[in-house]
């Protein structure tokens, strides 16, 4: 009788916790981190990834007294720089006197690599670096941990990289053909080499309309077909554009008939596509700038996997987020997808004079959840006027944003970084009918339990797997599983004693299984 009269108090309680969406007190100085190189001017974050041990690798980059230069820091999951990584946390590579490291990601075996752009005396080039666990360049990429890849005979721009489950490496960017700028897009095998299996060279150039045309963020789906956002332009306005190809690097016709979709945010405007998400179900989310005369704002499009806008999402398929009634430029915008399928886009938000980091979440229906932050906004400062946000990704109960923070007098640019807890689960928005058949997370037994419950699980092909435990607010408490695994049944046992649990107290707990293709979460009660 006790332990059911137990059991009935802790379900009452369940909604007396705290919206999500707050910065996590355990990552730097309050959830901020501000770094200053070296005592030096410019520093900015462009891209975030995370290691299978939670450790944060932020690149950018940074300048010196002799000009810009690639740079990657990493973090340990309290926001301390992890001297295990070049000794002191911080890797500075310089090609040129303008380099530039746009994006970062990191492969199966914990290298990191990192794509940008670098000058060659004449032009810019499209560069990738890769770098081993330690910080030191992967000499095993090219001999030199280096591959710089012009593609015409003016400037190529990398300015996002993904890596395949086979583990080549897919830059998209932009070349410019002697008229104006196309999307392109790089392959490369694991070596570093060129793929030829794609396009027949390794590289695609993809015109979309008459004049300008950038790529500027790529994913790949579960189905192996890559994704590239960016913006393309008629003469008249810009907009935003995604296209679509298939493994060979050919368009992919089923998307929008050819390939390609161009979206216009209104007429006479400028929307520039800046990132780039797909969602479980194939769903395309791209977020970035919009700008119609004097006025600045961001804009998100979703699109159907089928390539056409989503006119579920707002009603319209897009959604405007206002920046600043009169200014000249719109700090890039991100956009990133919950394993639930809500939506976070970061950007910068500004009351005319200072400027935060912005967090907003929606649903899938293009919904602000007001279960998030404030009425589904955070807005971060760091002590300064100007704070901008460029990089925004999400694991497991965390989102970690990064940028820039400034002073007034603008007498330095800084990297900076923020952590926010998240509830990763809500239980009232976990369907079944998303879940595949051949897929099951079974009721572990026994619930409640004491101190001791199995877990069990299918698995109908080989893949990724996570499979870990959080308390109801939200937090991480034990990881079970985080690796491949083959086809087949699992069993799995959770101690509530164990050393990494650390004894948890009587309550209700969330086991979360996630996979490339689903995600699926259910209670689980420890009575004491």
């Amino acid at each position: 009788m006790r332990k059911l009269t137990l059991f009935l108090a802790l379900l009452n309680t369940l909604s007396g916790y705290a919206q999500d969406g707050v910065l996590d007190p355990t990552f730097g100085n309050g959830g901020k981190v501000i770094n200053n190189i070296n005592n030096y001017r410019d520093q900015i974050a462009s891209s975030i990834a995370f290691q299978k041990d939670n450790k944060i690798v932020m690149a950018g980059l940074f300048q010196n007294d002799f000009g810009r230069d690639f740079v990657t820091i990493r973090y340990n999951t309290d926001g301390s720089l992890d001297s295990t990584y070049n000794n002191d946390g911080i890797a500075i590579t310089s090609l040129s006197n303008r380099d530039y490291g746009a994006s970062v990601a990191i492969q199966e075996d914990g290298k990191i690599v990192v794509a940008g752009s670098t000058y060659n005396g004449n032009d810019k080039d499209i560069a990738v670096l890769r770098y081993n666990t330690d910080g030191s360049l992967d000499f095993t990429f090219n001999d030199s941990g280096i591959v710089i890849t012009p593609i015409g005979e003016e400037d190529e721009y990398g300015t996002s990289v993904a890596i395949q489950e086979d583990g080549k490496i897919v830059v998209a960017g932009s070349t410019y053909n002697g008229y104006d700028n196309d999307f392109a897009v790089v392959r490369y095998n694991i070596d570093g080499s060129l793929d030829p299996t794609f396009n027949d060279s390794g590289i695609v150039i993809t015109p979309i309309g008459d004049e300008n045309e950038s790529g500027n963020s790529i994913s790949i789906q579960q189905d192996g077909k890559i994704v590239v956002a960016g913006s393309s332009s008629n003469g008249h306005d810009t907009g935003f554009a995604v296209v679509r190809y298939n493994i060979d690097g050919s368009l992919d016709p089923t998307f929008n008939n050819n390939g390609t979709i161009t979206t216009s945010i209104g007429e006479r405007s400028v929307g520039i596509g800046r990132s780039v998400a797909i969602n479980d179900d194939g769903a395309i989310v791209v977020a970035g700038q919009y700008k119609s005369g004097a006025e600045c704002n961001y804009a998100i499009v979703k699109y159907k996997n089928n390539g056409t806008v989503d006119s579920t999402f707002n009603k319209t398929g897009q959604i405007i987020i206002p920046f600043c009634p009169s200014c000249s430029l719109v700090y890039d915008g991100s956009i990133i997808i919950q394993s639930v399928g809500k939506i976070i886009f970061g950007g910068t938000r500004t009351n005319g004079s200072n400027f935060d980091f912005m967090l907003i979440r929606y649903n899938a229906y293009g919904v602000i959840d007001s279960s998030f932050g404030n009425n589904g906004m955070i807005l971060t400062n760091f002590d300064n006027e100007y704070n901008f946000l460029s990089a925004l990704n999400v694991q497991d109960d965390k989102i970690v944003a990064a940028g820039m923070t400034v002073p007034a007098d603008m007498s330095y640019f800084h990297i900076a970084i923020a952590r926010y807890n998240v509830v990763i689960t809500d239980i009232k928005n976990i369907s079944e009918r998303f879940i595949p058949y051949d897929y099951k997370l079974q009721q572990n037994f026994p619930n409640p339990f004491n101190p001791i419950t199995i877990i069990k699980y299918n698995l109908p092909k080989r893949t990724s797997v996570s499979l870990k435990i959080y308390n109801f607010a939200g937090q991480l408490i034990k990881t079970l599983v985080n690796e491949k695994q083959q086809m087949g049944s699992y069993i799995v046992n959770w101690n509530g004693n164990d050393e990494q649990s650390c004894s948890v107290t009587s309550g209700v707990y969330l086991c979360r299984l996630q996979t490339n293709d689903f995600v699926q979460t259910r209670k689980m009660i420890l009575v004491r």
